[in-house]
């Protein structure tokens, strides 16, 4: 198995994004409130409740954030209870050490129900929009990337057929803790030594949260923020188009984006949004004053008309002195 810390997992360039003061601040306000409100021997859905306070105090008030059938506690994408779930998590009492997983031994119940509401997120309702998966004993959190959990169980056949006969009744066993015992802990065990995971111990931090010193609660921040765990774009992010920017580049070339076929395509603006001092229009009208086309053989084979020889010219012209084309 791959373990890895927090640090280790985020991504670099949110983990170098500086973090606000206010919200560092709000964020271990809520957690030292966790550890005060954590008691060995209290109910694990006592226990529930105090991680699901912790998670609305935090980062997730803008989201919906309930049981969901037998998921301990789902996170969807939005506010409401009709978008998809994102976040998936298990949650074991803290002197639940029976059924919650170790670093040692992953192969434990927690795991298991995990991946059984996974497939059945997954596999039944035809969510792929799943981020991420998390076991945890309020102290302890074990975070998989929804992608592992892709690429180890979606992707084997033979388990997709192993549930689809234990939902359609087809096995000896109906209750979930067959498939549990006799289905999910034998593809956990032959996956764990590549299974990929975050873990990281609350109680080893316990200097940080309870004083001034960040240390390396910053990393704990992050790993618990929706940027991180619903994948979020952030400002920074190189696979992420800003917006406003692109926007503004369009504006600058004189082109737009329009819809035809169901796909978005990039034309020149329509007649009465042109800018002369666009990029596209002022080669334009370049072309056109110097008579240009009267130069090019084989005119016809860039446009059944001027205005259209003209613009593809543009664009070849273009393409030749950046080395792009749209």
């Amino acid at each position: 198995m791959a373990k890895l810390n927090p640090k280790q997992s985020l991504n670099k360039t949110y983990r170098q994004k500086p973090v606000l003061t206010d919200d560092f601040n709000k964020f271990k306000s809520a957690i030292r409130t966790l550890m005060s409100k954590l008691a060995d021997g209290q109910r694990e859905d006592t226990q529930k409740n105090i991680l699901y306070d912790f998670l609305v105090e935090s980062f997730y008030k803008p989201y919906y954030i309930a049981p969901e059938e037998d998921i301990d506690l789902a996170v969807h994408l939005d506010k409401t209870p009709q978008s998809p779930i994102g976040l998936l998590i298990e949650v074991k009492s803290t002197t639940n050490s029976y059924e919650m997983i170790s670093n040692g031994n992953l192969n434990k119940k927690a795991l298991q129900e995990l991946l059984y509401y996974y497939l059945k997120e997954r596999v039944t309702k035809k969510n792929n929009d799943i981020r991420f998966l998390i076991v945890t004993n309020i102290y302890e959190y074990f975070i998989f990337d929804a992608q592992e959990f892709e690429r180890i169980f979606y992707s084997d056949k033979k388990l997709l057929r192993e549930y689809d006969d234990f939902i359609s009744g087809r096995k000896t066993g109906t209750r979930t803790d067959f498939f549990y015992s006799e289905i999910a802990a034998k593809y956990i065990a032959a996956a764990s030594p590549d299974l990929e995971y975050t873990h990281f111990d609350l109680r080893e931090f316990r200097k940080e949260i309870n004083s001034d010193a960040h240390g390396h609660l910053i990393d704990i921040y992050k790993t618990f923020s929706d940027t991180h765990l619903l994948k979020l774009p952030f400002g920074d992010d190189s696979n992420h188009l800003n917006k406003d920017f692109y926007a503004e580049l369009l504006h600058i070339m004189g082109i737009e984006e329009q819809k035809q076929d169901n796909k978005l395509v990039i034309v020149r603006k329509l007649r009465n949004e042109r800018n002369e001092a666009s990029l596209l229009e002022s080669t334009i009208i370049q072309l056109d004053s110097e008579d240009c086309l009267d130069k090019i053989n084989s005119i016809s084979t860039y446009g059944e008309n001027y205005e259209e020889q003209l613009f593809n010219v543009t664009r070849v012209r273009d393409k030749k002195r950046k080395g792009k084309s749209w």
